[in-house]
């Protein structure tokens, strides 16, 4: 029937264009580097306090730490008790260490006294008796048990780090040595005691507690530094005479520029890369709740020599920031100089070329729009597991966060976790994705088809009847 070759060729014209699409080629992840939150990096920073005089309060208010260490003493009717409750009254969460030969019940009756600022419950020696003293307690059983990892029967392992005049990145440990993860207790971590060394000078220390903070964000829960200055310890965020250090004031800047009063949320992502001169050069990628990205910068080098005690000198190094979108502008900060910014940066602009100091240089990316980085009346669900800050060595810069391909001026750089996931592809449809452009043909084609079926089944019939 040569009237049919018409009619099968139109329909097989008709059907292409509708016809199932060609395998499309994986999706490549989400460009970019997970940030941390940078409320969540505000609440690893802790202090320890001596509570035999008065506490601190006022001090410590001042740099916006909220958490606090302190020991408390066996017997729980001794004045020091009244120190820590002055604390928790304060605001301050507190970690209650216990010594060894405590009374553990007793101990647990005066904890339970705390109320909701006992934010755990720290042995300096074996964890199982303050444990069964805690889970005997109704208001403590909920409580964690912090203790050394090797016993076993703590929540959360402990560690203590000490830098001996040592720079934070010269210091094998967790977060400033080793890989992400790199300690026994993954981010349930808690460096109790983290102190600088003797004979280091107060401009050093101010250098070396915010950079030792920035370093373990990604390793430890909390870090908690000497509030007072020790003979062995070293500066703190006070001197003997109980006046704010100048690691007191840095600390404070760094708090309040990072301070973020917004909801909870999930952090996103950023693509961009590091060049330069990188040696020694470490970075962490914050995000506040308004969605906009902070870059904190440093150089990981000894600014003291503990063996000749003598100060170094360490050189900025110049550093430039590729994002893989452009944004609108850039501020930098330096929290040794105080809180408001120190530079700004006109946009659109991809490209941010800094000079990088051996202090945190933060970098506050201003994205295109108003960022929707918290969808109203999302949950306030906790942050996930905190990336570690990413150590850059031996000259070289770590490999590139790849970018996207192309420049485009969309304002999706900087907008925040709402907008952080890959935009759908529109060139790639599934096999059941019709369009409105492929309907009709389709309708035609299949029209002609019935056709041609029920053609085909009449002449098949005739032909049965004429061989009959």
């Amino acid at each position: 029937m040569p009237w049919l070759r018409p009619l099968l060729l139109a329909a097989a014209v008709l059907l292409g264009p509708a016809g199932p699409p060609a395998a499309a080629a994986p999706r490549a992840a989400t460009p970019g580097e997970p940030a941390m939150a940078a409320a969540a990096f505000l609440d690893t920073i802790g202090v320890n306090v001596d509570p035999g005089g008065q506490a601190p309060i006022a001090q410590l208010a001042a740099t916006g730490v909220r958490h606090v260490r302190v020991r408390a003493a066996a017997d729980a009717a001794d004045p020091s008790w009244s120190a820590v409750r002055a604390l928790t009254a304060a605001g301050m969460g507190v970690d209650l260490v216990a010594a060894p030969g405590t009374d553990w019940a007793s101990f647990a009756g005066a904890a339970s006294s705390l109320g909701k600022g006992l934010e755990a419950l720290e042995a300096e020696g074996d964890a199982g008796p303050l444990r069964l003293a805690a889970r005997a307690h109704p208001a403590l059983d909920r409580v964690p048990v912090l203790g050394p990892a090797t016993g076993g029967a703590a929540d959360h392992p402990t560690a203590r780090l000490e830098l001996r005049g040592r720079c934070p990145g010269c210091v094998p440990g967790p977060g400033v040595g080793g890989p992400p993860g790199a300690n026994p207790g993954g981010g349930s971590l808690r460096v109790t005691e983290a102190t600088i060394g003797a004979g280091v000078p107060e401009a050093v220390a101010a250098r070396y507690l915010p950079r030792l903070l920035l370093g373990h964000a990604g390793a430890a829960a909390r870090t908690y530094l000497g509030a007072l200055a020790g003979e062995q310890a070293g500066p703190g965020l006070l001197g003997p005479d109980g006046a704010p250090t100048r690691a007191h004031r840095d600390l404070a800047n760094l708090v309040a520029v990072l301070a973020d009063p917004g909801p909870a949320f999930i952090p996103g992502r950023l693509a961009y890369r590091l060049t330069g001169d990188t040696d020694g050069l470490r970075h962490l990628l914050l995000q506040k709740a308004d969605g906009r990205f902070w870059l904190v910068l440093w150089v990981e080098k000894p600014s003291w020599d503990p063996a000749g005690g003598r100060e170094l000198a360490v050189a900025a190094q110049p550093v430039s920031v590729t994002l893989a979108h452009r944004v609108a502008a850039a501020r930098a900060f330096a929290p040794d100089l105080g809180t408001a910014p120190e530079r700004h940066f006109a946009g659109p602009t991809r490209t941010i070329a800094l000079e990088v100091p051996d202090r945190p240089l933060l970098v506050e990316l201003l994205p295109w729009a108003p960022p929707a980085a918290v969808v109203s009346g999302a949950p306030a669900t906790p942050p996930p597991a905190r990336p570690a800050p990413t150590a850059v060595r031996g000259g070289a810069p770590g490999p590139p966060v790849p970018a996207a391909a192309g420049d485009r001026d969309a304002p999706d750089a900087a907008r925040g976790p709402a907008t952080a996931a890959a935009a759908p592809d529109p060139t790639v449809r599934g096999p059941l994705g019709f369009t409105g452009s492929a309907a009709l043909p389709l309708l035609v084609a299949s029209g002609l088809l019935v056709l041609v079926g029920t053609a085909a089944l009449a002449a098949s019939r005739r032909r049965w009847h004429h061989h009959r």
